[in-house]
């Protein structure tokens, strides 16, 4: 008789990976927006009042607000703004008066999350007393947007994976939990509508007062989080259909679509979900989602049904558990392979300090879980079960410590996008030529390496070769050649220069200009190690 019941469940799990598979959505390469450059660069002294600005970014992204707060300090809306693939450009208003500017910036990234900055420089000469206009209540945004996310995830997690258990697991389907579960998913629908106005006064840098303005909810929906609340409000009411069911097939069906759905929604938005290779992240944060929604969403249920004596949904719990916890682990191992890009950033980064505390409490959860399993499971014919539903309710206190610790990776960029930011920019004068030099660590593929190349006057020159050359005397290594390919006007760039020491390089820049003419720009540099 148990074994019939088990076997719909893993015939279930095939289709919930093709779901994935097929409306897995397409991203780009890289995840959470990091300014790379800027044109005119952070802090330089121009002394033409320039065309237009460009921003470049490490990926592709949506401009939301830009701002520049001229020498006066009155800040001014600029609307000419395009996105072009990772690059935005502005088209930059009269600037007449001397003195320093701010572009203040705002845009979208891949991952759904806003991003903003600064970039100050000054046209003739630098003034005293500009800074960008502060963002109104963004703690209280902030704040209110962890809440209404806490909530969500709590329903999801605990009111759909509960249900999935009463379900499918539960000798009876009367439980006196019925009643907590509508509550909180429930709850979890409301709070899912209430997060789309705070991810759009996010995004738009506005404060709790412009909650309701219809831009705030469109800027909101716009963004992949706008994705994400649709799934799972599909996810929360397949789980009050499962709950409220009188047919057990139909609550079955129901569960399945609510916990796949748990999946999709993760997804849908996030920051290890446009994190590459997709391959790897988009089917580990799927499972990952609905093996964690059946572990913790057990839990409360559990409880219930020991102190019930319902030993049968114990005895298909405990069969059960260790294939989800086994995926759990492996899952989350993939991802943080890939979200963290180095070891230290486990302790260097607030990213890091989240999963390292995750990962004590997760570790404290499989010592627990161990316990039940082989310790006080077995005595359970011979004792009250009141230890065991006092283990199950620590374990049930710690993973809602745990959706509330996790929540703060929303305001916290991954590593591997911090280090897509250390870009290093090196500047070469000589008497007949500059070169601009921006080189760029890439994981795994050394440095990406750009070089503008300009006469005195910052005008293009039309070289016919350009090449670089680094070499550290210090550690005895020799000279590093690669030929620069040209991208555009004045523009070359070098891929997969491999750094393997970070320190005091010699650079050498040579600029083939004709046949006669070699122009070679030579110095020191800092650089950073890029394997």
């Amino acid at each position: 008789m148990m074994r019939k019941a088990v076997r719909p469940r893993h015939c279930a799990m095939p289709w919930l990976i093709v779901l994935m598979i097929v409306v897995m959505p397409a991203r780009p390469a890289q995840a959470h927006a990091s300014l790379l450059s800027a044109t005119p660069a952070e802090g330089v002294t121009i002394f033409e009042p320039p065309k237009s600005i460009t921003l470049n970014f490490n990926e592709p992204v949506s401009p939301l607000a830009m701002r520049l707060v001229r020498p006066n300090g009155k800040a001014e809306v600029l609307s000419a703004v395009r996105a072009e693939n990772s690059t935005v450009v502005i088209t930059a208003p009269q600037m007449q008066e001397q003195g320093s500017y701010v572009l203040s910036w705002r845009v979208i990234s891949a991952d759904g999350h806003p991003v903003g900055g600064v970039v100050p420089f000054a046209l003739g000469h630098p003034s005293n007393g500009v800074s960008a206009p502060p963002i109104e209540g963004a703690r209280m945004v902030h704040a209110a947007i962890w809440a209404a996310q806490f909530m969500l995830a709590c329903a999801l997690f605990f009111g759909v994976g509960g249900a999935a258990f009463i379900a499918w697991l539960a000798a009876e389907r009367r439980l006196l939990l019925r009643n907590f579960l509508i509550a909180m998913l429930a709850c979890g629908i409301l709070a899912a509508v209430v997060s789309l106005p705070l991810q759009g006064l996010d995004a738009l840098a506005q404060p709790l007062s412009q909650a309701l303005r219809p831009s705030i909810w469109a800027a909101g929906f716009a963004t992949s989080w706008g994705a994400t609340v649709a799934v799972a409000v599909a996810a929360l009411g397949a789980g009050l259909i499962a709950i409220a069911s009188r047919s057990r097939t139909l609550a079955r069906a129901s569960a399945v679509a609510g916990i796949a759905g748990i999946g999709m929604a993760l997804i849908a938005s996030g920051h290890a979900s446009s994190a590459p290779p997709h391959i790897l992240t988009v089917p580990a944060i799927f499972l990952h989602g609905i093996c964690i929604a059946f572990w913790i969403g057990s839990l409360l249920p559990l409880a219930v049904a020991v102190r019930a004596g319902d030993r049968l949904a114990l005895d298909r719990f405990s069969r059960l558990i260790p294939l989800p916890l086994i995926l759990l682990i492996a899952s989350g191992i993939a991802l943080a392979f890939v979200q963290l890009d180095r070891p230290d950033a486990l302790w260097t980064t607030a990213y890091g300090w989240v999963l390292s505390g995750k990962i004590v409490i997760v570790l404290v959860l499989l010592a627990l879980a161990a316990l039940n399993r082989y310790a006080l499971v077995p005595r359970l014919a011979t004792s009250s079960g009141r230890r065991l539903v006092t283990v199950i309710t620590a374990e049930f206190a710690l993973t809602v410590a745990i959706l509330g610790l996790v929540g703060l990776w929303r305001f916290t960029p991954p590593p591997r996008a911090l280090a897509a930011a250390e870009t290093t920019y090196i500047h070469f004068h000589g008497d007949k030529a500059m070169a601009q030099i921006d080189l760029t660590p890439e994981r795994g593929r050394g440095a990406a390496v750009s070089i503008d190349v300009t006469d005195s006057d910052l005008h293009p020159i039309a070289a016919e070769e350009v090449s670089l050359a680094i070499w550290n005397p210090g550690a005895g290594i020799e000279p590093i050649r690669r030929q620069a390919n040209l991208v555009a006007g004045g523009v070359w760039r070098v891929s997969g220069l491999n750094v393997p020491v970070a320190g005091v390089w010699r650079m050498r820049v040579e600029i083939l200009v004709s046949d006669f003419d070699k122009i070679v720009l030579e110095d020191n540099v800092e650089l950073p190690r890029a394997p």
